[in-house]
C-alpha cells in the first residue's frame, strides 16, 4: 500500500545491522541519529540481503549513540541472520514483490460497482 512508502518515524543517517548471527524478534543496528524515534511501529524495514521486509511492531528510539534496537515481525530464525554492517533499508527506499493468493469478488451493483472487494498478497522472495 502507499500509505507504507513514507515512513512513520524521522529516519536518517545510515542505518547498519549491529552484529553478526542476530535472531529472533529483536535486531540491533547502529548508524542512525543520535536520539529520535527513528522508526515508529507500523513501518517495515529490509535487514541487508533477508528476503522478506520486516514491521516494526513498536517504535525504535534510538540512543545517544544512534543505536537502537528493532522490534519486528516475522522474527529472523536461525541460519538466515543479515550480516553486520550490513544495511537497514526503509521509506520510500523499500520495495518487494507480493503475489495475489486470493480474492472475493464480493458483489456488483447495477452499475457494475464492486462493494466487499477483497484481495489477499502474500510478499515472494
Amino acid at each position: 500500500h502507499r500509505a507504507y512508502l513514507t515512513q512513520l518515524g524521522a529516519g536518517g543517517g545510515t542505518p547498519l545491522i549491529n552484529g553478526a548471527s542476530q535472531t529472533g524478534n529483536s535486531i540491533a543496528i547502529d548508524g542512525c541519529p543520535n536520539s529520535v524515534t527513528f522508526l515508529k511501529a507500523g513501518d517495515f524495514v529490509l535487514l541487508g540481503a533477508l528476503a522478506y521486509a520486516r514491521r516494526l511492531t513498536a517504535d525504535a528510539v534510538t540512543n545517544g549513540s544512534g543505536q537502537v534496537n528493532l522490534q519486528i515481525e516475522p522474527l529472523v530464525v536461525s541460519g538466515s541472520s543479515p550480516a553486520d554492517n550490513a544495511a537497514v533499508t526503509y521509506g520510500s527506499s523499500l520495495t518487494f514483490q507480493c503475489a495475489l493468493v486470493g480474492y472475493d469478488a464480493g458483489e456488483a451493483d447495477a452499475d457494475r460497482f464492486l462493494t466487499g472487494l477483497r484481495l489477499t498478497f502474500q510478499e515472494t522472495a
